[in-house]
């Protein structure tokens, strides 16, 4: 495993990886040559696993110390799947993260503000390195039967998968995209799960889950997300929070259909960002910190905004951590 320096390098070899398909910047191209022959220096387009591990491999063999990633959420995991998987560093390069995709969630919590121009010109600033902040986040390993072993550092499935789905087929093309349109999404998600009737939008999962090996929890889930990010989007954080100064764990949120005070639940989280005591397991609600987790499911689970299919018969679906990633921030 790659180790990492905790550093903001003084003197920044930064190499690019721009994917034009992402939301923001298929709406708003990056003119790639110009930016390469304005700072002198490396600007890939990626699209695919592929096209980031050669890029990452061609990046660490001409010593960039600093990798600066303009995409959506997908390609950003793919980035992490690069580094940890591939490991073309002997020390993980900090990231710094521009939006350039639909949700931007990884962005929300770990990047910076700003277009990739604007951050390429702080970098490149002579007070670089005494202004901006290193943070530090887990990756979480994923081993999905059948499609192999990713990283990243959100995974959902049950309601959060057809939501995304109502999202792509409604909001995705439309005048509603990117922020206002998740907005909507999950205004509708939230009453659909939790209206009394029969949801067209969303159905419960059966999912059994396994934390450090204890005995599993099963049920009728509307939610089940697996993070090692520090808040979610609209600044939220569903999950047990625990002060520590050590790294984080995974954090676990599940909620049963027909839980309880879920009216409630839902109001305070919009309003504070938070769940209350009263989201605990005897209402419905499984909020936990964990090292490792398994997941018996039949359906597809979203890592980072990219879908992957699991089946029950495949075996479970093991997440755990994988190691600390650097990210610069300012």
């Amino acid at each position: 495993m790659p180790s990492v320096s905790g550093l903001i390098p003084e003197l920044p070899r930064p190499g690019v990886l721009v994917n034009p398909l992402s939301g923001r910047n298929r709406r708003r191209p990056v003119d790639i040559s110009r930016l390469a022959a304005r700072f002198d220096i490396p600007v890939r387009e990626v699209v695919s696993q592929t096209d980031v591990e050669a890029a990452l491999v061609e990046f660490s063999a001409s010593g960039v110390n600093l990798v600066v990633v303009s995409s959506g959420d997908g390609t950003v995991q793919a980035v992490h799947s690069s580094l940890f998987g591939a490991q073309p560093f002997d020390v993980l390069p900090p990231l710094v993260i521009v939006r350039g995709g639909t949700t931007n969630m990884t962005a929300a919590d770990t990047g910076v503000s700003g277009d990739l121009e604007s951050a390429l010109e702080r970098i490149f600033q002579k007070d670089f390195s005494s202004s901006a902040r290193m943070v530090f986040r887990d990756i979480m390993r994923v081993e999905i039967p059948g499609c192999g072993t990713k990283y990243g550092m959100f995974l959902a499935t049950a309601g959060i998968c057809d939501a995304m789905a109502w999202y792509r087929e409604h909001m995705h093309q439309r005048i509603m995209w990117g922020v206002p349109g998740i907005a909507l999404t999950f205004i509708k998600f939230i009453f659909n799960a939790f209206a009394l009737k029969q949801s067209s939008v969303i159905s419960p999962r059966t999912i059994r889950i396994s934390i450090d090996g204890k005995t599993p929890w099963e049920g009728e889930l509307l939610i089940l997300m697996l993070t090692t990010l520090n808040r979610l989007l609209f600044e939220m954080k569903p999950y047990k929070t625990v002060k520590r100064k050590t790294c984080s764990r995974i954090h676990v949120t599940a909620i049963k259909r027909g839980a309880r005070k879920i009216i409630r639940e839902v109001s305070r989280l919009l309003i504070t960002g938070r769940l209350s005591n009263a989201a605990c397991m005897k209402n419905g609600y499984l909020l936990k910190e964990a090292e490792q987790v398994k997941v018996w499911h039949h359906g597809e689970v979203s890592l980072d905004g990219e879908l992957y299919p699991v089946t029950p018969e495949s075996g479970s679906l093991t997440v755990s951590k994988a190691g600390v990633c650097p990210f610069i921030r300012w």
